[in-house]
């Protein structure tokens, strides 16, 4: 067992050994957690025991046996690095972003993959109790912020009704759903305890108690509780409305619920197919609906590397900082376009684009009509290419893996060699696509390599930073040519009519917004709700996918597997 100070370690063990037994389906337990005094508090689990709405329709799939679908579930985990921040900032209207400095986060596919997020660390532990304090101290020395949280006094010393009312409102919004009694009794005894025992004011208290809610497992950990496990692994049950409001709020604005939609959850409406659709509009519509955009679309197309990715201003000075931000904006406003201009998937590597501002100097050397779509964006083609030149290897594998869904599996143990070193680690100015036909004749290397590097030929018209040109460094001539799934290519304009053929490419946006939205790999189960994502959305707009998806039962609804009993 580690040995950590203070009140931090008691939030650590006390939220992992939730963590731990919440993996496997718990009725709504006792969390324990601690900040700022000298015991620790139990605030219960949840929100299933907050019930909420009227019964939720189920909608299988067409010509599937009902009794053979698994919608899935979600299982405990934190919160991602940017939902916190989100979540701290649309709570307490702070401009500090904790989650900055917190560990980063590893896994696969998207950030809001559940499973690295089920544990906690110790480092984890009293970052959150760090962020905690930092965050009510700012909040309270800003009197506009502080008058939103502390909304009344005391009538008199021992009067908890105000302090009551103060955390109702704000665990309300803080952990997605009403306090129960037993928290509500269980926080207000922290309260009155920091009054007699820290010697502090009424709102010296209050901050105290904030501070113990963010960093309760309540706030911290995305949590839905099964009632009766025997029953929630033997069939599916429907979320109640707080549950659904909380994965449509994740999901889109990648923080808590606002008011109308905890208001709505409270009513029962948010159990109303029609209700939740016109919610999606709503929280896409809202000033927090871009942070979808960002999110979704920069991690599914690895559009996120970016942001670490580096240039040789040496072979490439027009690169900057102001070029990457500019990059970034590019990239925001075609994703744009499939989420806030109804255009539809068929485009998304067709569509004409538009210079960003800060990128005319990329641009301009474009002939009439040769750079469109995704494929064309100088976001994608810098950020998968290395700081000198240009890697088709890895533009391959971003369109063959995330537009496609056609996962590569790399041999184990493979060495790669140093592409840009010949024999006698001398420099070697060979040019890229000369270097991998040549690494193509080591057998190891032939069998991912002849898939995915014709599909980055294709791009070599745009170099390491996107621009367009005719020759290598070495004044070789490009050659855009190569074969894609027996078919012949030359150029984008003959790659991209074999890849929207293939039949992967208009079915795999539903795999991907099933998996960044329910916060798993999808399963072999998933497939049924896949193939009825694919088959009613009919490649419309990614709007138009994010409703089906929520109107979907494995949205709606969740299913133990027997493991977890």
């Amino acid at each position: 067992m580690l040995e950590r100070s203070g009140h931090a370690a008691a939030i650590g063990l006390l939220a992992l050994s939730v963590a731990c037994s919440s993996q496997s389906g718990t009725k709504a337990p006792t969390i324990g957690v601690a900040a700022g005094g000298t015991s620790s508090v139990g605030v219960g689990g949840g929100g299933a025991s907050s019930s909420s709405g009227g019964a939720v329709t189920s909608m299988p799939p067409a010509g599937v046996d009902p009794k053979t679908l698994d919608p899935g579930w979600v299982p405990v985990h934190r919160l991602t690095n940017t939902e916190y921040n989100n979540t701290v900032g649309d709570l307490l209207g702070t401009a500090l972003k904790p989650a900055d400095f917190f560990q980063a986060q590893t896994g696969t596919g998207f950030d809001t993959n559940a499973g690295p997020l089920s544990g906690i660390t110790a480092a984890n532990a009293q970052a959150y109790f760090d962020a905690a304090k930092a965050l009510v101290d700012d909040v309270f020395k800003n009197p506009a912020l502080k008058a939103k949280v502390v909304t009344c006094t005391p009538a008199s010393a021992s009067d908890t009704a105000c302090a009551q009312t103060i955390i109702k409102a704000f665990g309300r919004l803080a952990f997605r759903r009403p306090i129960e009694a037993t928290e509500l009794t269980q926080l207000t005894a922290r309260y009155t305890e920091a009054l007699t025992t820290l010697g502090k004011d009424h709102e010296g208290a209050i901050g105290h108690v904030l501070r113990i809610m963010l960093t309760s497992a309540p706030f911290l950990y995305w949590i839905e509780i099964d009632p009766d496990l025997q029953a929630a692994a033997a069939d599916k049950r429907a979320l109640n409305g707080y549950e659904l409001a909380s994965r449509l709020s994740l999901a889109l604005w990648g923080s808590l619920p606002d008011t109308a939609l905890l208001d709505l959850a409270e009513s029962g409406d948010l159990t109303d197919a029609a209700t939740l659709s016109a919610q999606v509009d709503r929280l896409l519509d809202d000033p927090k609906g871009p942070r979808f955009v960002e999110t979704f679309f920069n991690q599914w197309l690895h559009v996120a590397n970016l942001g670490s990715h580096q240039v040789d201003a040496k072979l490439y000075p027009a690169w900057n900082e102001t070029m990457r931000t500019a990059m970034f904006a590019d990239a925001k406003a075609f994703f744009s376009g499939f989420v806030y201009r109804a255009m539809p998937w068929s485009q998304f590597l067709t569509a004409p684009l538009t210079p960003g501002a800060g990128l005319e100097s990329i641009y301009s050397a474009d002939p009439p009509g040769l750079r469109k779509g995704f494929l064309g964006l100088p976001a994608f083609l810098t950020a998968e290419s290395v700081p000198t030149r240009t890697a088709p290897t890895f533009r391959g594998k971003v369109v063959l893996e995330s537009v496609m869904c056609t996962p590569i599996a790399v041999p184990a143990n493979l060495v790669i060699p140093d592409l840009d070193q010949d024999a006698n680690g001398m420099p070697d100015t060979t040019n890229i696509r000369t270097k991998l036909q040549k690494h193509r004749s080591a057998p190891d290397c032939a069998a991912c390599h002849n898939i995915l590097d014709p599909i980055g030929f294709g791009l070599e018209s745009f170099d390491a930073v996107g621009k367009y040109r005719t020759a290598y460094e070495n004044g070789d001539p490009i050659d855009t040519s190569g074969v894609f799934g027996g078919k012949p290519f030359s150029g984008l304009d003959e790659l991209i009519p074999i890849l929207t053929s293939d039949e992967h490419y208009a079915t795999c946006p539903s795999e991907k917004i099933l998996s960044y939205t329910l916060r798993r790999i999808a399963r072999v189960e998933d497939q049924p709700y896949l193939t009825q994502l694919a088959t009613d959305w009919k490649a419309g707009s990614v709007r138009d996918l994010v409703k089906k998806l929520v109107l979907s039962d494995t949205f709606r609804f969740r299913k133990l597997p027997a493991s977890a009993l």
